[in-house]
């Protein structure tokens, strides 16, 4: 893991796609050690078919490589070692340290340092509430969409998208909203995220 922690983003998300990604054979005949660029593709997502959404999540159960279109890696440097530690399957913060679970907001406000002062002036809900949760806004378990709603599978989304009620539900993605307030229209929370995205600047 150390070395890991001393690569590229890049390079550090190449070691963990080799197994935890989309990925579409170029070549035959890789082997450990062989440049993975070489023989497979992660990114072009035309050679698997139907497998994106507009805003780059998947149709799949590949989770993982979600990260590619998040914000925190695009405009940032994360990769999968800042959250987990591939020896032991534990969570842990940017700085190596073990958290106490895969809900833990550390793994958000070691970078995002003013959200961990006041977080429930960002989340707008109440301080030891789930929906103070990092996680339950910007990385909610949601329905695998090809599986459909036969069998209650989950999964997490790695784009860390901010929620956008409306949106998802047009390209049929059930929202981060819907998870907590059931009993809730879309058109609910698409103006509670709106209200909580346009006083985003002025929340701490």
């Amino acid at each position: 893991m150390k070395i890991l922690d001393t690569y590229s983003k890049d390079k550090s998300l190449a070691v963990c796609f080799q197994c935890h990604a989309i990925k579409d054979r170029l070549n035959d005949g890789y082997l450990p050690g062989d440049d993975f660029d070489d023989y497979f593709s992660t990114k072009l997502s035309i050679l698997a078919g139907d497998m994106y959404t507009p805003d780059g999540r998947v149709n799949q159960f590949a989770y993982q490589q979600n990260q590619l279109f998040s914000d925190c890696y695009v405009n940032g440097s994360m990769t999968c070692v800042d959250c987990h530690d591939p020896h032991s399957q534990k969570y842990r913060d940017i700085w190596g340290q073990l958290l106490s679970g895969r809900f833990d907001n550390r793994q958000c406000t070691d970078c995002h340092a003013s959200k961990a002062k006041f977080p429930g002036l960002h989340s707008k809900h109440k301080k030891r509430s789930k929906g103070n949760l990092c996680t339950s806004c910007h990385m909610p378990y949601l329905q695998h969409r090809i599986i459909g709603n036969k069998l209650t599978v989950t999964r997490s989304d790695h784009v860390i998208p901010i929620p956008r009620p409306a949106f998802d539900n047009s390209i049929g993605i059930e929202n981060a909203c819907s998870k907590c307030h059931k009993d809730k229209s879309i058109s609910f929370g698409e103006r509670r995220s709106n209200h909580y995205r346009h006083n985003a600047e002025y929340s701490e």
